[in-house]
C-alpha cells in the first residue's frame, strides 16, 4: 500500500507523537509498504519557534495556511492517510475523497475546553482551536484510540458512530529490558549519580498540569519521613523546566537536597534510572496512555500510580495504585509495599508483553486496509 503519515508540526515538540509517527514509519517500512511522512513546514516559525507567544502565531501560519495547501498534491495517489495525531484533525477538510485515520491520544484540551478541569483553563484561542478540532473529528472516515479510556471521551464528546472508533494500545519506542548489574553501575556513574543519591525513586513525564508534579513532591516527602526512606532521593526526567517555579518549590518543601532533575536524556540512560530506580511513582491525575508506566514494566522497575484509566489500563495487575488526591495514603501505600517490590518487577514485565510494537503497527495495517478496501 501506499501510505501518507501526517507528522506534528517540529517546533510544537510534541515528543510523543513524533515518536509515535516515527514509529509507524519504522514499522510501515519493515513490513514492506509504500510509506512517507509529511509534516508542516518551518517557514515562518523559524523566525521565533516557540509554543508560545509571537512563535505560536508564526507556527499557526506554517500548519494552518501553507501547509494544508501542500497536501492534496502530497498525498496523490496514496490508497491511505493516517493523521497521526488528532489536533491536526483539520487537515480532513483537504484529504478529498482519499481513505483516512485519524489517531486520538487524548481529548484533554477539549475537556478542559469543556470546563471539566479547574487545573487548565484555556484562553480564548485555545477553545477556539479545540472547538475547530472536535467539529474536524466529526467528519473523520476513522478514529483510533491509544486506550479505553480516550475511546470513552471519544464517544462522548465526538460525534461519531462507535463503528468508526476503535482502539489500538501502543508499543514500546525503544527495547526497554532489564540490564545486568555491572552495566547499571557503570552507567549511573557516567551520568554522575553516585553511592550518595541511592535509592532513588523515579518520575518520568514533562510539567504538565495533569502531571500532578506538586503532588509528586508531596508523596515524596511523606516517604522522607518513614525512617527506612529518610536517605530516599527522587529523579525526575523530562524537558528542561522553562522557569525557576519547580525549583522554588522543591526548596520551599525542604527537599532540595535530595530531589535532581535530568532532561534531553537518550533512551538508552532512560533504560539505566529505570533498572536502578526503587521504583517509578507516576501520580498523574490524567494521562492518554502512560508511557513511562510501560517502559518501567518492561525494565523491571516496580510501578507506583494512579487508580484511574488509563493507568490502570497499562499497570494490570502489575501497579500498585493511589488516590493522587492524597498524598498521604498514596506514600503510605508505596512504603507498606517496599517488601512486594521483586514481585512486582516480575509482574510488570509479564505485563509489558502484553503492549507489542510489532502488533500495534500490524493492526494499523489491518485498519488501512479495511479503510482502502472500503472505497474500491
Amino acid at each position: 500500500m501506499k501510505i501518507v503519515l501526517i507528522g506534528n508540526y517540529s517546533f510544537d515538540n510534541q515528543q510523543s507523537m513524533q515518536r509515535l509517527s516515527n514509529i509507524l514509519f519504522q514499522g510501515l517500512l519493515e513490513a514492506g509498504h509504500d510509506v512517507r511522512c509529511i509534516t508542516a513546514p518551518l517557514c515562518f516559525g523559524k523566525l521565533r519557534p516557540s509554543r508560545f507567544g509571537l512563535g505560536k502565531w508564526l507556527g499557526y501560519i506554517d500548519k494552518f495556511v501553507l501547509f494544508p495547501w501542500q497536501i492534496p498534491k502530497a498525498i496523490h495517489q496514496a490508497d491511505v492517510v493516517h493523521i497521526c495525531d488528532h489536533s491536526n484533525a483539520m487537515y480532513i477538510s483537504w484529504l478529498g475523497h482519499t481513505p483516512h485515520v485519524v489517531t486520538c491520544c487524548d481529548l484533554l484540551s477539549v475537556r478542559s475546553m469543556l470546563g471539566e478541569f479547574w487545573q487548565n483553563q484555556l484562553s480564548w484561542t485555545g477553545k477556539w482551536l479545540q472547538k475547530w478540532i472536535v467539529r474536524s473529528l466529526d467528519q473523520a472516515q476513522h478514529i483510533c484510540c491509544i486506550s479505553q479510556a480516550t475511546v470513552q471521551d471519544a464517544l462522548r464528546l465526538i460525534h461519531v458512530d462507535a463503528s468508526r472508533v476503535s482502539l489500538i494500545y501502543l508499543g514500546l519506542n525503544y527495547p526497554y529490558a532489564p540490564m545486568p548489574q555491572s552495566s547499571i553501575a557503570t552507567q549511573l556513574g557516567r551520568l554522575k549519580i553516585h553511592a550518595e543519591m541511592m535509592p532513588f525513586f523515579l518520575h518520568v513525564g514533562g510539567t504538565q498540569w495533569y502531571k500532578n508534579l506538586a503532588g509528586l513532591i508531596q508523596i515524596f516527602r511523606h516517604l522522607k519521613q518513614f525512617p527506612t526512606l529518610a536517605k530516599a532521593h527522587l529523579i525526575m526526567v523530562g524537558k528542561p523546566w522553562s522557569s525557576s517555579a519547580w525549583a522554588s518549590y522543591i526548596h520551599e518543601q525542604g527537599l532540595s537536597d535530595c530531589v535532581w532533575a535530568f532532561s534531553n536524556l537518550s533512551n538508552e540512560d532512560l533504560q539505566v534510572l529505570y533498572n536502578a530506580a526503587l521504583a517509578l511513582i507516576f501520580p498523574s491525575w490524567q494521562e492518554g496512555f502512560g508511557w513511562p508506566i510501560l517502559e518501567a514494566m518492561a525494565s523491571g522497575c516496580p510501578v507506583f500510580t494512579t487508580n484511574r484509566m488509563p493507568m490502570t489500563e497499562i499497570g494490570g495487575d502489575a501497579a500498585v495504585y493511589f488516590d493522587p488526591n492524597n498524598p498521604i495514603a498514596a506514600a503510605t501505600i508505596i512504603h507498606q509495599n517496599l517488601g512486594n517490590l521483586k514481585a512486582m518487577a516480575q509482574k510488570g514485565l509479564i505485563q509489558a508483553t502484553k503492549f507489542s510494537t510489532a502488533e500495534m503497527v500490524q493492526h494499523y495495517i489491518q485498519l488501512y486496509e479495511r479503510l482502502s478496501s472500503s472505497f474500491r
